[in-house]
């Protein structure tokens, strides 16, 4: 009778874990920190919560809506007497990308990219290497990690994968939630300035508290005209792209940042209302990091491949 017990129980946690989760059920959110660069003795500094609401049909394809809501603010990190820097606190709820789920695979549309990519594969086994995906790519002649143990861990009523890699500054990958980042995060290992997850939380119950040890949930909450979602193309580029809002502005500044943080004089014209030309023929092969400002100090990011 007990071994009959035993088994029973086992078919019941085997089946339980090899069912795969709905990732985007149940209200996901997860609570995110990033600091980015020390301009100028300024340093940014975002807080921030990833979250779905709403979905869209794009090439015959739902998607859920990831949105991001939060506050930046420049900190100064110069010799006293401190310093103003650039811009005071500001809000932001915004559309940060489309996201699907296909089997244990995670797919992401950006915005300013407009093009499908790999976001996660959670189906992976002990020896598989981490894949390439959108957010998380090799820099510098590093490899990506590999996976050295699976785990599991109980998320609400269900249990998603641990997956435990090679390196020390990855850390552990989550199935359906990401690792150590966020959902949406620079991959820590290749990143000058990686994003920290606080916490991951469904339904407003927090979860791995133990990455950060702190989980608030209540930030960016006021509502603000909507983010420009611009359109940027071709991206990767060679000598130049174009930069298209994607929504009625009167004027826009631009700042362009190297990968390793330094602003370099952005050469571009106005077009049209909105549109603007890039000239980076004689930009050095790399990532480069696109700042934009509009008139009423509403920001964001695009990052810009030249090749």
């Amino acid at each position: 009778m007990k071994n009959l017990i035993l088994l029973v129980f086992l078919i019941i946690s085997i089946s339980g874990f090899s069912q795969v989760p709905d990732y985007f059920a149940n209200n996901p959110e997860w609570r995110v920190s990033y600091k980015f660069g020390g301009y100028g003795d300024c340093l940014i500094v975002n807080e921030y919560v990833e979250y779905i609401k709403g979905d869209t049909l794009i090439n015959g394809k739902f998607y859920q809506k990831m949105h991001s809501r939060g506050y930046e603010y420049e900190i100064w990190l110069g010799p006293l007497p401190s310093h103003d820097c650039d811009f005071t606190k500001y809000y932001y709820n915004h559309i940060a990308a489309c996201v699907r789920q296909e089997g244990r695979k995670v797919y992401v549309i950006i915005p300013s990219e407009n093009e499908e990519q790999l976001l996660y594969d959670f189906d992976l086994k002990v020896g598989d290497t981490l894949p390439v995906t959108s957010f998380c790519f090799p820099w510098g002649g590093l490899g990506m990690p590999g996976v050295i143990a699976i785990d599991s861990l109980m998320i609400g009523n269900e249990y998603r994968k641990v997956f435990e890699t090679t390196s020390i500054f990855f850390g552990n990958l989550y199935e359906g939630i990401g690792f150590g980042g966020g959902f949406l995060g620079d991959c820590s290992i290749f990143s000058e300035f990686p994003s920290d997850l606080r916490c991951f939380a469904i339904n407003g119950t927090p979860y791995l508290p133990e990455l950060n040890g702190e989980c608030e949930l209540n930030v960016g909450f006021a509502e603000l005209p909507g983010n420009l979602n611009p359109l940027v193309y071709p991206n990767p580029a060679s000598d130049f792209f174009m930069f298209e809002a994607g929504r009625h502005t009167e004027n826009l500044l631009f700042k362009l940042y190297s990968f390793s943080g330094g602003e370099i004089e952005a050469n571009y014209k106005k077009l049209e209302q909105g549109k603007y030309l890039f000239d980076i023929a004689k930009l050095a092969k790399g990532v480069y990091l696109l700042k934009y400002t509009d008139e009423i100090k509403l920001q964001g990011y695009v990052k810009i491949i030249k090749q």
